[in-house]
């Protein structure tokens, strides 16, 4: 009898509580594992192939999806993609041309495409989403700046009006497009920049080169620095705002800062500053010049100086929240000229005067990523003070130089430009 109640409860399924620890320990390891590089791109020109592994590790959520396709233009570019590269399986081609009306032009939303098909939305839309991701990014061209590259990262000074990456896999215009181009295939993307704001980009070459660098922006070892022209003149040369950054209450597009929101803190440096008295008095001899180099008359620009005085100011974010520059900025009383959403518009600059400078990080060559979560280590992995013991020293500096639009509107305005720091390489 003892033998068979002994067999029977050796035989008999484990506790819930133990299959759940078990299955949730393993879900943790995987997206360990994973998470670093989630944030890259896949895929290339020409013939290059994506498997499904890669488009569900290394190609970005958000960027290349067909469920956001609207216009003519944008579904026949789309159709004809498809058409042109067999990489998607029966069941997802069926599913792209009944959601699309690829066939008969008739669209139709995930709901009625899965009772056709007899599956469930959820798995409609994963189709939908995973064919999508297979299509090639398409190169573009264009001109790239390469400030530095090794066998494992990839420096970019980034124009203004250029996205960092696309919004469809199949058309436009972006960085990592024009990379595609000239380098035959993409880069992993790590970090980003707004398609206003120009400066240093930094890539990685592949997914454990990725993974480093992530973790280091994840961490906050990467530091950066804008420089941004700005309306007004603070009263302290150095100066911190530390106020969360949050969704507007009624545009989706714009952020505010509230106390309420996440977590933020940016640290500002004057480097040169103006008033219009001051302008004016240097710049009173043009006034009878029929071209004195403005955008506009000598009359017209002073009148759009703004009365309260100019800077150019040095940025140091400790986080990355949307907007954080703009937002902080404007919240001292000190809007970023040419900032269409928070700041004033005027002849001085074509767009938002926001520049990344430098960016100063570990080489992934030296960068030691910490190791797979444990009971013993899990605090060292997740507090801020244990991660000290893995991180590497920051032992790069790359460095963007002003672009002509920002130096021309120094110019004019009156700011004095410094000298940029020396570009440090130790690998």
């Amino acid at each position: 009898m003892r033998a068979v109640l002994f067999l029977a409860a050796t035989l008999s399924p484990p506790p819930l509580a133990l299959m759940r620890r078990y299955i949730l320990s393993k879900i943790s390891h995987r997206l360990y594992k994973t998470r670093g590089v989630r944030w890259g791109l896949s895929g290339g020109g020409g013939k290059t192939f994506v498997s499904r592994r890669e488009t569900l590790s290394r190609v970005c959520c958000g960027v290349g999806h067909s469920d956001d396709i609207e216009d003519a233009e944008e579904l026949a570019a789309f159709k004809a993609s498809l058409d042109s590269n067999d990489y998607c399986t029966q069941l997802e081609r069926k599913v792209l041309d009944l959601r699309f009306g690829l066939l008969d032009g008739q669209k139709r939303d995930t709901a009625r495409v899965a009772e056709i098909l007899q599956l469930s939305e959820t798995r409609v839309h994963q189709l939908t989403r995973e064919a999508s991701r297979k299509i090639p990014i398409m190169g573009s061209d264009g001109p790239v700046n390469i400030t530095y590259e090794d066998s494992d990262i990839l420096s970019i000074s980034k124009p203004p009006g250029v996205r960092s990456q696309p919004i469809h896999r199949f058309k436009g215009d972006s960085l990592v497009q024009r990379l595609v181009r000239l380098q035959g295939s993409a880069p992993l993307v790590v970090h980003r920049l707004d398609m206003q704001t120009s400066g240093v980009m930094l890539f990685a070459k592949h997914p454990k080169a990725a993974q480093s660098l992530v973790n280091q922006f994840q961490t906050r070892l990467v530091k950066k620095q804008y420089l941004l022209l700005t309306k007004g003149i603070p009263n302290a040369t150095h100066f911190t705002v530390d106020v969360g950054i949050g969704q507007h209450p009624h545009e989706k597009v714009k952020r505010m800062a509230t106390p309420d929101g996440l977590p933020a803190c940016t640290h500002f440096e004057v480097l040169a500053s103006n008033t219009k008295e001051n302008w004016l008095r240097i710049n009173n001899h043009n006034e009878f010049s029929e071209s004195p180099g403005y955008p506009c008359g000598f009359q017209e620009f002073s009148k759009t100086f703004p009365k309260e005085g100019v800077s150019l100011l040095l940025a140091s974010p400790e986080s990355g929240r949307t907007h954080q520059i703009r937002l902080h900025s404007a919240y001292m009383g000190l809007p970023i000229l040419g900032d269409d959403l928070y700041g004033p518009e005027g002849p001085w600059i074509k767009r938002l005067a926001l520049h990344a400078h430098t960016i100063s990080f570990s080489h992934p060559k030296h960068y030691v990523l910490p190791p797979t979560p444990t009971k013993k280590n899990r605090e060292k992995r997740i507090g801020e003070e244990g991660m000290e013991e893995f991180r590497g020293e920051r032992n790069m500096i790359l460095v963007a130089e002003m672009p002509d639009d920002m130096l021309q509107a120094c110019g004019w305005l009156g700011l004095d430009v410094p000298e940029s720091p020396q570009e440090k390489f130790s690998i």
